[in-house]
């Protein structure tokens, strides 16, 4: 990734608000406008907002180009594009904390661990300041408070928020926390699944194992290895301890198999419904009922509900080929 070079300078008032920083974009800027280690800098507000420097006066030596990346002290390398020759500054380590911001932004969501005030951008300002590497460094940013509070766009007041935010985030439900840890093909679908079959020790009991997941109803064995291969690379392994070190997890135990009409059944849905309000609303009946439903047909199909059985839908053919009944909604009420 692209390491963009930000010019640093004495707090000055322009068009209304304080500024300290202004972005270099690339090292061909650099050397355009003749900035040297020591410098003084004409500094506007492209279009009234964006800090940007158009001139420099009385530049002293010449620009340092950081060997290390700020983020993850991999070695940089510089890069000159074939089409326009624009010289540009990387990080040469394919793992590097910032490249993976993506994974940081789902960690923080909503669907992860809920961390409110805790964006992209400033994710990004705390990485380049050396704050963030890896996840549980987030519960460590009061450690650099006193930095956070001088930092542009931040004072006392938002930096007491943030880090009121993060520590209300350490008391996680197990699902929430399977989401944030960004392992492929694992989402809160199967958060939900896993902890309702086996619950906070359950699961974390088969981490330590190794034992697999997939008898567990709707993971299977590609959701079963991709949990598997996660936590038997030792890095993440590490990782997931370390961040554990931080948290207090719910302890939430097994669902218990509800008792109902549709105890042990399994369900497959397809096509209109006019009986329910919508699939949703039937899906949340039969779960309620102990029922299960699935989004396709298997030999472990109880039911095809539709309200066309003669359709040529691929549901509709899989489940005659394989025998399984098809009943339409009314059938499936009168049951």
């Amino acid at each position: 990734s692209t390491i963009s070079p930000v010019a640093v300078f004495e707090p000055v008032q322009i068009e209304g608000t304080t500024v300290s920083r202004a972005s270099l974009c690339n090292i061909s800027e650099i050397e355009r406008l003749g900035i040297g280690k020591e410098c003084t800098l004409s500094v506007i507000k492209a279009n009234k907002i964006i800090p940007k420097c158009i001139a420099v006066k009385d530049a002293v030596g010449v620009p340092e180009i950081p060997s290390q990346c700020p983020v993850c002290h991999a070695p940089t390398k510089v890069h000159v594009s074939e089409n326009s020759g624009t010289k540009t500054l990387h990080c040469t380590n394919p793992d590097c904390t910032a490249k993976n911001v993506k994974k940081f932004t789902r960690f923080v969501s909503k669907w992860g661990m809920d961390i409110d005030g805790l964006s992209i951008q400033t994710m990004l300002r705390f990485m380049n300041a050396g704050f963030i590497h890896e996840f549980a460094d987030i519960f460590q940013l009061d450690r650099h408070k006193d930095a956070i509070i001088e930092m542009e766009g931040f004072g006392e007041k938002s930096c007491a928020n943030l880090l009121a935010a993060i520590e209300k985030s350490r008391k996680v439900d197990p699902i929430h926390l399977i989401f944030a840890l960004c392992i492929p093909n694992i989402g809160t679908d199967a958060g939900k699944k896993l902890i309702a079959a086996l619950g906070t020790k359950g699961f974390l009991s088969r981490i330590e194992s190794g034992e697999g997941f997939e008898d567990v109803d709707g993971i299977g064995v590609e959701r079963s290895n991709a949990l598997l291969n996660w936590f038997a690379d030792d890095e993440n392994k590490n990782l997931f301890d370390r961040l554990m070190a931080e948290l207090t997890l719910e302890d939430v135990a097994p669902k218990q198999e509800a008792d109902g009409t549709c105890k042990g059944l399994s369900f497959v849905i397809t096509g209109d419904v006019h009986l329910f309000k919508n699939r949703s609303a039937f899906k949340a009946y039969v779960e309620q009922q102990g029922g299960a439903v699935t989004g396709s047909v298997s030999g472990k199909t109880t039911y095809l509900v539709s309200n066309d059985g003669e359709s040529n839908s691929s549901k509709t053919k899989k489940a005659k080929e394989l025998g399984v009944p098809i009943l339409s909604e009314e059938e499936f009420v009168s049951r």
